[in-house]
């Protein structure tokens, strides 16, 4: 998704929570602001307060979503079928 390779590049992303679906938002550390639907001045204010921050993406998020792993994860689901 955009939201996980923004962050594989080490850039602060602000998202709304259905934008985030289906990630392991605890690997993300502060890197990862999530904001409710539809709120879009939070949103606004997130993104101001992740441009000042620049919080940094923690190393257990490459570990999680890295290739290595990627392509660990595909084959385990693989060989479910």
């Amino acid at each position: 998704t955009k939201v996980i390779e923004a962050l594989g590049h080490g850039k602060p992303v602000v998202s709304t929570e259905t934008g985030a679906v289906g990630i392991e938002t605890a690997v993300c550390g502060e890197a990862l602001r999530m904001v409710p639907d539809h709120d879009w001045a939070g949103f606004a204010l997130a993104v101001a307060e992740a441009t000042r921050a620049k919080p940094r993406v923690p190393e257990f998020f490459f570990e999680t979503y890295g290739l290595e792993n990627a392509v660990r994860i595909a084959f385990e689901k693989l060989e479910k079928c």
